[in-house]
């Protein structure tokens, strides 16, 4: 449980401090989030039906052991509907599960722009205001996007931040101020002035922007939405801002005294490498039984790279910044004590065509172990909004990987995938197999 981890590990630093917490823990989505695109259907009009026995057989588990054991503050609710009624209103599930039948007290956020969907992709609403009400009313706290399309006034979709088009923003802030005595907020009115003379927080006004979204004022002003319900979503996403120390003097707090040399130092590294060999797996042989090119039989072996992620750089870890190429690394390693390394790609990662094939096989036939790359990535196969049809292996991969296991050479196929992958008859071909996922962190690991 990675949110257990974290309580753990924090209250575990040399520097934790009681008074505040080091991070909040968010959830997501919540829940039955099974589809993204697929025949005509998106994730933004998909509608899950889900009995009671799938709920709590496969839907709400992992979620609740989160909220009740692992310290989790915060949830983010889904695209789609659930049983009729889209995540982000959906009353059943954010407010009679989550809070009050699990006990959760943390804050609720909508995915980026799905609040607008409750209105324009969904059509449960019949105004973009009364999305905000419904969403409002199931204890939805506050909405995660602000560009033109989520109610801001940004001019990109899902960036646009509270630092930009201040202008606007200043004159929004004027109108609700000066009216909150008018409506009884509160929590607002006295979270503001409290904290505006106190501690001249400017970030404050500009975080309150991402709760008062333009339509917000809509359901004011027509009084479609009890102020109650405001002031308690303001709270829940405030308190939390509290209890991290954002609104407190940084000169006593600890975690602002982290030095920025830290970042990227040998420590840090031999953590990643740690965690990188940790979250690996592999069946059969293990890797480095077949591998032992430092002291075992295979000292001085000839070593053949092949498959589609060996010269690959962004795909080795999805959307993140790119690392040396598989290529690259085990060159550093291993020409640097007489070995020799080669090469060939055999296909690409959808691999529609056998045209390499013959060149892989070549360099295979004249090395005396080989490393067999294979799996899906993030940008061709499966991504934020595209589904795969298939779990096995893209396109001819798993024919390459076939005649190659079958040249009875030492031979390791690594796996590198978000999502599982079905190697069907490789598990007893290929002499081992590991399973590295998709950020390996080859940089560090061979």
């Amino acid at each position: 449980m990675y949110s257990l981890a974290l309580q753990k590990g924090s209250s575990s630093l040399p520097y934790y401090d009681h008074r505040y917490n080091l991070g909040i823990v968010t959830l997501k989505h919540f829940d039955a989030y099974s589809l993204e695109s697929y025949n005509g259907t998106t994730r933004y009009n998909f509608n899950a039906i889900v009995s009671p026995y799938m709920f709590s057989d496969t839907y709400w588990p992992a979620f609740r052991i989160s909220v009740q054991h692992g310290g989790a503050k915060g949830v983010m609710c889904s695209y789609n509907s659930v049983n009729g009624v889209p995540s982000c209103c959906n009353n059943y599930l954010l407010n009679q599960v989550l809070r009050k039948t699990w006990g959760f007290q943390g804050y609720i956020v909508s995915d980026s722009g799905a609040i607008e969907d409750i209105y324009t992709s969904h059509n449960y609403t019949t105004s973009l205001g009364q999305a905000v009400q419904f969403a409002l009313e199931a204890t939805c706290d506050m909405e995660s996007c602000l560009g033109t399309s989520c109610g801001g006034f940004g001019t990109d979709y899902g960036t646009s931040s509270a630092y930009q088009n201040l202008a606007p923003v200043s004159y929004m802030f004027v109108f609700f101020i000066e009216n909150m005595k008018l409506y009884k907020c509160k929590y607002i009115y006295k979270y503001i002035y409290k904290y505006k003379y106190k501690y001249k927080c400017k970030c404050f006004y500009l975080y309150l922007y991402h709760f008062i979204f333009i339509h917000l004022f809509h359901i004011f002003y027509f009084f479609f939405c009890k102020i109650a319900i405001v002031d308690n979503a303001l709270k829940n996403t405030l308190k939390l801002r509290f209890e991290l120390g954002l609104f407190d003097p940084i000169s006593n707090q600890p975690y602002w005294k982290v030095p920025g040399g830290i970042v990227g130092s040998q420590p840090i590294r031999e953590l990643n490498e740690f965690a990188a060999k940790q979250t690996m797996s592999s069946s059969l042989l293990f890797f480095f039984c077949v591998l032992q090119t430092n002291t075992g039989p295979h000292y001085n072996a000839s070593l053949a790279l092949l498959g589609a992620y060996t010269g690959q750089v962004c795909h080795l870890e999805g959307s993140y910044a790119c690392v040396p190429t598989v290529l690259d690394a085990f060159e550093a390693r291993y020409t640097a004590v007489g070995q020799n390394v080669v090469y060939s790609e055999g296909c690409d990662v959808l691999c529609n065509s056998s045209a390499g094939f013959p060149d892989a096989f070549e360099v295979a036939s004249k090395a005396d172990v080989i490393v067999l790359m294979m799996g899906i990535n993030t940008q061709q196969v499966e991504m934020e909004g595209q589904d795969r049809v298939s779990i096995s292996l893209p396109g001819l991969q798993y024919d390459l990987a076939m005649q190659i296991c079958l040249m009875n050479k030492p031979t390791v196929l690594v796996l590198i995938n978000g999502g599982i992958v079905a190697i069907d008859h490789l598990k007893y071909i290929c002499p081992a197999i590991l399973e590295a996922w998709l950020f390996p962190l080859f940089f560090f690991f061979f």
